[in-house]
């Protein structure tokens, strides 16, 4: 998908150009369209994965789909090395870089509302979180896989 500006001129515009012939609509491709990710990772703390799977069920993913910009949340266990560990990574995907602004707004207006962040302090240890974008030229074409 791309964001296309169709640039048209009159015969008029195109005689004041001095142009001997008639320009044609064309299309210019001004941005790819592109996908915005903000992950988090976090693994359950010791003896508490049942109550960090409800945090996340009743409280985690209800919030991050209320936070302004927020397309779509999901959730996924990952696994690393061989010792059964399990992180979870909780990817939010935003409408674009400026609803950064509006979800500090809106945590400073509304701080009772992100008040399960510091619930999920008591169930979950927090690693490292990051940006991760979705762009068209990563991805093959159907079929061209």
């Amino acid at each position: 998908m791309r964001l296309l500006i169709v640039v048209a001129l009159s015969e008029e515009d195109v005689r004041g150009l001095g142009s001997p012939q008639p320009i044609r609509p064309k299309e210019v491709v001004v941005m790819e369209v592109y996908r915005l990710y903000h992950v988090w990772t976090a693994k359950s703390k010791p003896g508490k994965r049942d109550e960090a799977k409800k945090w996340w069920l009743e409280k985690g993913k209800p919030l991050l789909e209320s936070v302004p910009g927020a397309k779509s949340v999901r959730a996924y266990a990952v696994q690393f090395g061989l010792g059964g560990e399990y992180f979870l990574e909780m990817w939010v995907e935003k409408e674009n870089y400026a609803v950064y602004d509006r979800v500090d707004e809106d945590v400073l207006a509304n701080p009772q509302k992100y008040a399960a962040w510091s619930e999920a302090e008591d169930v979950l240890e927090w690693g490292p979180s990051r940006l991760m974008g979705d762009w068209p030229e990563s991805q093959f074409p159907l079929g061209e896989e």
